[in-house]
């Protein structure tokens, strides 16, 4: 028998087994980077307190942003509540997003609940307090 080195093609064969590995590494390491990041749209519960002025230009379907921003909008079925001189408004805001253990992240900015956010609109500013997120079904 005939002594066998190594030719050309068990090195072809050895580095393309080679090449395999490292790709199936690589996609591996980098696939949950390569996700696309899916948002979807988020209810956010707040209360703010408002004026007399604010009250008369509130309605649903407004949109405001805040200073990071982030567009928020007014979703149908908000209330206000008038007591001891104060108005206080309360509802839902509707913005993309996705909830992520540190809360629900829009775009680059995070959201906590109890957050305070300055919303502003073409119609008035409205200091708000986060109290809830829902996933909107």
């Amino acid at each position: 028998m005939k002594k066998r080195g190594i030719n050309i093609i068990d090195v072809l064969i050895i580095l393309i087994v080679v090449a395999c590995a490292a790709g199936i590494v690589i996609r591996a390491v980098n696939l949950p980077s390569a996700l696309p990041d899916r948002s979807s749209d988020y209810r956010i519960a707040f209360t703010a307190e408002i004026s007399e002025e604010q009250k008369e230009k509130i309605n649903s379907g407004i949109v405001f942003t805040d200073k990071n921003g982030t567009r928020f909008t007014l979703r149908e079925g908000y209330w206000i509540k008038t007591e001891d001189d104060k108005i206080t408004l309360n509802g839902e805001l509707l913005a993309a997003g996705r909830m992520t253990e540190a809360g629900l992240k829009c775009g680059e900015n995070v959201y906590f609940k109890k957050d305070a956010l300055t919303l502003s609109s073409d119609k008035m500013n409205v200091s708000a307090v986060i109290v809830e997120f829902f996933e909107n079904t």
